[in-house]
């Protein structure tokens, strides 16, 4: 039986000892079926799962992509950068498994499998006939071969195959049956026996000639709810965004993306009036990769085309304010440049983002008066980051591993800290200021500090929320007003 292993809650070191044919997969969403990976996997003794990607396919409820492959589709770019960083770390064996009928090009990176929200959009309507206390109908696929052998009639298998094609020949082969062929080159995963048992049945208002119905899974996303909820347009929509990425010996490569969402979710929390936030997104662009083991990249260009797209489909369902709220460093100015274009792209929306967390008007002060250590002691996995892991997920805390690492090259406008880093700005190898990947004084987190540190930051966000709120609604006054050239120029939205 293969053991599944959650990748992201390993620290650099355990991802370098690795051996590099071991499977690892980034699932495109939750809710598929272990059992059946294992078998498109070989069977093997261990295999790597990767943080989910939560949305961005169609199926997600938020949808930047079509499903079709394309070259210029920014979802299927973003996870081919994925892929190429753990292959360029040098595992071989290297996957994303994506619903049935999405098409991201990936050939044999790709493995194929009915995705939950494919089967809820499959599941038969209700029936007028049924009784209360009636058990309720299987979805599709689900239940099968528990002991039984299921056939699906010849005439369901007809009624899904497709439709003869003039123009084939005498002598080609003849066209594959539903869900087979798809994303050629990839590993297929889904028991012959559900494709038939999910074959539509034969409709008497279709007329021969007509193209045969879709198989299940097939436009991706029906029966999903939207994300956010369209109802929640009046809020502003917490966006986290953390990362996959080293943090030293004694931190998980999750430790971004957990600090993050623990902060979204705290916001949305202490003002659910006035937030909605979405589910922390695990991958960010990393410009360092080579030092250390464990780090992925979305890449610089794809970060930006992806979160411009996200951006673009919100507000084109109607939201107004945005926060893309960054846990991890390496996001931060390609954020900048997405808030940019998304402002010139769209006038009437307020869209802002923040340089990481803990750091402004409400928090910096909490973390520089109760801090233990000097400047340079909270640069990266240092005192701020290991005190909130503690706080969030000790058991991930390996407080027996860390090595504190302030002997940064610092000189007065360029040094590593939490709040402050100097008036110039650059990019050197980080090797050159780290043997361990940390910056910082990690032997001084408390989980005390570290809760503390947390609600400080919340508190921060809310007050960022209200002033989200408060800019997009004195600025349309002002539009409505027809303020300068807003009253002689089309308002666009």
């Amino acid at each position: 039986m293969t053991h599944f292993f959650p990748y992201d809650e390993l620290t650099w070191p355990e991802v370098a000892a690795l051996r590099r044919d071991t499977p690892l997969v980034i699932p495109i969403g939750e809710g598929y079926d272990l059992g059946k990976l294992a078998e498109a996997l070989g069977d093997p003794a261990r295999a790597g799962l990767l943080p989910a990607i939560p949305y961005g396919w169609p199926g997600s409820g938020l949808a930047v992509a079509d499903g079709r492959r394309d070259a210029g589709d920014p979802f299927a770019k973003m996870v081919s950068n994925l892929l190429d960083s753990l292959q360029d770390d040098g595992f071989s064996r290297v996957y994303a498994l994506q619903p049935q009928g999405l098409e991201l090009g990936l050939g044999a990176r790709g493995l194929v499998q009915w995705h939950e929200s494919q089967l809820r959009a499959t599941a038969p309507s209700p029936n007028p006939s049924q009784r209360e206390g009636d058990q309720a109908p299987s979805p599709p696929g689900r239940g099968l071969g528990r002991g039984s052998a299921i056939q699906g009639h010849e005439n369901q298998l007809r009624a899904a195959a497709p439709s003869p094609n003039p123009s084939q020949r005498e002598g080609d082969p003849a066209p594959s049956p539903p869900g087979r062929g798809v994303g050629r080159g990839s590993a297929i995963q889904g028991h012959e026996n559900q494709l038939r048992a999910t074959a539509p049945s034969p409709n008497p208002s279709q007329r021969e000639g007509d193209p045969a119905p879709s198989p299940p899974g097939r436009g991706l996303g029906r029966g999903s709810a939207p994300l956010p909820d369209d109802a929640d347009r009046d809020k502003c929509v917490l966006i986290p965004i953390g990362h996959t990425e080293q943090h030293g010996y004694h931190l998980p490569l999750s430790t971004d993306t957990l600090i993050i969402g623990a902060i979204g979710h705290g916001a949305e929390m202490a003002a659910p009036e006035e937030a909605i936030c979405l589910p922390p997104f695990p991958y960010g662009a990393s410009t360092h990769r080579s030092s250390f083991a464990g780090t992925l990249n979305v890449g610089g260009r794809a970060f930006e085309d992806f979160w411009l797209a996200v951006v673009d489909t919100l507000v084109g369902r109607g939201f107004r304010k945005l926060y893309l709220m960054s846990g991890h460093g390496g996001n931060c100015s390609f954020l900048v440049n997405v808030i940019k274009y998304a402002g010139e792209r769209h006038r009437r929306i307020f869209c802002a983002t923040a340089w990481l967390h803990t750091n402004g008007h409400i928090a910096g002060p909490v973390l520089m008066s109760t801090r233990l250590s000097g400047r340079g002691g909270m640069g990266h996995a240092g005192e701020l980051e290991t005190a909130m892991i503690l706080a969030l997920r000790s058991d991930l805390t390996h407080m027996e591993r860390v090595v504190d690492e302030t002997d940064f090259v610092a000189t007065e406008s360029y040094y590593m800290d939490w709040i402050e880093g100097g008036a110039l700005v650059a990019n050197p190898p980080w090797d050159d200021d780290t043997a361990t990947g940390a910056y910082g004084a990690g032997s001084l987190a408390t989980a005390e500090h570290g809760r503390l540190w947390l609600d400080a930051a919340i508190a921060e966000k809310v007050a960022h929320v209200r002033e989200i709120h408060e800019q997009h609604r004195r600025r349309e006054e002002r539009r409505v007003a027809g303020f300068g050239l807003w009253g002689t120029t089309t308002k666009a939205a």
